[in-house]
């Protein structure tokens, strides 16, 4: 049977299957509740990469009925090759994913420098690109450079010499661009998502079949477009038949991926990494940005659940309004209502809605998470995340990146960190199941790293020097016993904590600088270079800080 999933603004459309035999939570397979074709169960499926390799590479002109108004209401759509296509360049607006490929010019923008493993010895492994997959789409597009929206390409696969998985030696670079917020005439992309996924290829799979979007007019729900996305265990589209399927990453291995872009990135990005390293370096048009960190594994939540055995608190979120809507129907029987409906709720957006669901969802599945899902994985903020008017100004600017913040939780606040007045923290949440499969706690990973400018600002500090303490307050008020690491690297400030336990925590960030602390700074003028010491030393006049 077929699936309805709402993803983000899209309908897509899933072949329901059974469990994975394969034992690895990589490749879990979901299925409908325990009842076949009944109303009344509402399921929970929390990972962290179906949406992201879930849709390729598609441009879709979109017109409405009162567009730009809340009473706006979808009326036909498009799929466009070309931005040029006047589908798409006269449509009320565009919505699309854009797939980077391998960079193939020096003057190429939006596309992948290079991504290099790094064995624990430290010896670079250069990856090398072995071929597009799947090798080619009836919907990727030319956009275009001037209006800022990029071209969209296909997945790739890439292989490093001597490094193997337990599937294989081939490594899915699934990296994008994406505009998929609704009623808005905005052209260029809201946010960057990527990731590094080992896979292998996998054949005579049953309902596999190439990516597909299928527009139209607006059907008795509102929507004017769906997508074919991958079936079960596949984590990416193939060719008919066939499909990407995903393995653990190999141990001790990390990754360091680098894009060349002539568009803005967001001021914070997050994602599911550990130990991250950041590097961006800017020209005159493009800027390289470049992400180095080790893999880490997270919790992934899935079950079905009787609405009548679900916790009243639960119960009484979904019912209000309209935030039961939104998942995978396995089953509807057309009243519109929660009762008449077997329902997959799923989330992609790491914003305060999710956080608390997320939170009433932990005593339904008894604080156990189903397993633990090995990624490396990170994102831009996006609209439905990014919450800068209510963080300090110190963190406000959207045209260049300020932090990074990454953990194994199985949810978390991804925006910038909000400012703790009383106690002048820098204030974290995050939330996973306190316990794994197995019955044993979840421990807990989480790195910061921020821009030392926007840190000193945020405290009113001078250019000396900076220390930090971290913290993780338990959901019960008390201090966690915690290992954490503080340092401060090309201007950037690294901070991590790690070995807390879970369900949630807040983790708390404090700076501190020592007052009249004697320190040195460069100052260039052309060949000249002067060094100035003192409690707040400054350049002199015509002199610039190295």
């Amino acid at each position: 049977m077929k699936v309805k999933i709402i993803l983000l603004t899209a309908l897509i459309s899933f072949s329901s299957v059974v469990h994975a035999q394969s034992g690895l939570i990589e490749q879990l397979e979901i299925s409908g509740p325990p009842v076949q074709n009944t109303g009344g169960y509402t399921g929970i499926y929390y990972e962290d990469t179906s949406y992201l390799t879930g849709a390729q590479s598609g441009l879709i002109g979109m017109n409405w009925k009162d567009f730009g108004t809340r009473n706006a209401k979808q009326t036909e759509s498009f799929v466009c090759r070309a931005y040029s296509d006047s589908n798409c360049s006269g449509a009320d607006e565009i919505v699309y994913h854009a797939l980077l490929d391998e960079c193939t010019t020096t003057k190429q923008t939006n596309c992948i420098q290079g991504v290099v493993a790094i064995k624990a010895d430290g010896t670079e492994i250069v990856g090398k690109k072995d071929q597009n997959y799947p090798e080619k789409s009836d919907f990727t597009f030319i956009g275009d450079s001037k209006l800022g929206i990029p071209d969209g390409g296909l997945p790739s696969l890439w292989t490093f010499d001597g490094i193997n998985h337990q599937g294989g030696d081939k490594f899915l670079l699934f990296i994008k661009f994406s505009k998929n917020n609704y009623n808005n005439s905005r052209v260029t992309p809201e946010k960057l998502t990527g990731g590094i996924f080992p896979i292998s290829i996998a054949t005579n799979v049953n309902g596999a079949g190439p990516f597909r979007i299928k527009p139209g007019k607006a059907d008795s729900l509102g929507h004017s477009w769906y997508m074919d996305g991958p079936n079960g265990k596949c984590i990416s589209n193939g060719g008919i038949g066939d499909c990407a399927i995903g393995w653990p990453h190999p141990e001790n291995v990390r990754y360091r991926l680098s894009i060349r872009t002539n568009i803005n990135v967001s001021s914070f990005m997050h994602g599911r990494i550990t130990d991250p390293i950041i590097s961006i370096k800017n020209s005159d048009s493009t800027r390289e940005i470049s992400i180095e960190a080790s893999p880490v594994k997270a919790p992934v939540i899935y079950a079905w659940k009787r609405n009548s055995d679900l916790p009243d608190s639960l119960n009484s979120y979904l019912n209000t309004g309209n935030n039961w809507v939104g998942g995978g129907y396995y089953y509807s029987d057309g009243s519109g209502t929660r009762e008449g409906v077997a329902l997959l709720r799923g989330f992609e957006n790491y914003n305060q809605q999710s956080f608390d669901e997320y939170l009433l969802w932990l005593p339904a599945i008894n604080e156990r998470s189903t397993g633990s899902k090995s990624l490396w994985v990170f994102r831009t903020l996006s609209n439905n995340e990014s919450n800068l008017d209510n963080v300090s100004q110190c963190f406000s600017s959207n045209k260049e990146l300020l932090g990074f913040v990454s953990t194994n939780a199985g949810v978390y606040i991804s925006a910038p960190p909000s400012f703790n007045t009383k106690t002048q923290t820098l204030d974290y949440k995050v939330a996973s199941p306190h316990f794994d499969e197995n019955g044993n706690e979840n421990i807990g990973t989480y790195n910061l790293v921020l821009r030392s400018d926007r840190a000193r600002c945020l405290y009113g500090f001078t250019n000396a020097p900076i220390s930090a303490t971290v913290s993780v307050l338990s959901s019960s008020g008390t201090n966690q016993t915690i290992t954490t690491t503080v340092n401060e690297k090309n201007g950037w400030l690294y901070l991590s904590a790690n070995g807390f336990k879970y369900s949630s925590p807040v983790i708390k960030v404090k700076l501190s600088q020592a007052k009249n602390q004697r320190f040195s700074i460069s100052c260039v003028k052309g060949k000249i270079t002067k060094k100035i010491t003192g409690t707040n030393p400054k350049c002199p006049v015509g002199f610039k800080i190295k």
